[in-house]
């Protein structure tokens, strides 16, 4: 599979366009090509009202606070948008989603507040989608782009080790506090912090 460009994997042809599906998640690997077709087909199948979620990198005075030692997770801050319709979903995606894939940096999803389904787009080409109701949509999703299940399904994580660790070289001018600061309007708000797993 192709990942996106910002993202440097060793023994990449290991990992396959595919997705293992767990209860009412499903965990994908979706090659860079396709990513914002499937995004943009799982925004459409959204009930209003919906939410946007981005998580950036705590900043470092906060980070030293938090981190005690070496070995200590660094940590993210979730920030939302909520109620917001589809379009308004499509109207963020369509201008920031291709900035912020290519960074390679920060989490980001779209979901429902009406159904809890939800869409996450994680470093290295995985995506997490959740429904409270109705995983099979998703699976149809995938299916149609022709991305199927995997019973030995592997991500980038599970190849990368010590001596061949995973690359990440941002590849946008994607500004996530200039990307805040442009979308106070919407009410975004900080959540919660989070490790950076």
């Amino acid at each position: 599979m192709k990942f996106s460009k910002c993202f440097t994997v060793p023994e990449s042809d290991k990992i396959t366009e595919s997705y293992k599906r767990r209860n009412n998640a499903v965990f994908a690997n979706i090659s860079d090509e396709k990513m914002e077709n499937i995004i943009s087909s799982f925004i459409e199948f959204l009930d209003e009202p919906c939410f946007f979620l981005i998580e950036v990198p705590l900043n470092k005075k906060d980070e030293e606070a938090i981190r005690k030692k070496d070995t200590d997770p660094y940590h993210k801050v979730e920030y939302f948008i909520d109620n917001i319709d589809k379009l308004k979903c499509f109207e963020l995606f369509n201008e920031y989603g291709r900035q912020i894939i290519d960074s390679g940096l920060y989490g980001f999803g779209f979901g429902s507040i009406k159904s809890h389904d939800e869409i996450y787009v994680s470093r290295y080409n995985i995506v997490h989608f959740y429904s409270d109701n109705d995983i099979t949509s998703v699976i149809e999703i995938l299916n149609r782009n022709d991305i199927f299940e995997n019973n030995e399904f592997i991500t980038a994580y599970d190849i990368f080790s010590r001596e061949k660790p995973g690359i990440i070289e941002k590849k946008s001018d994607f500004d996530p506090i200039d990307f805040i600061n442009k979308h106070k309007y919407l009410g975004i708000y900080p959540s919660r912090i989070v490790d950076d797993n």
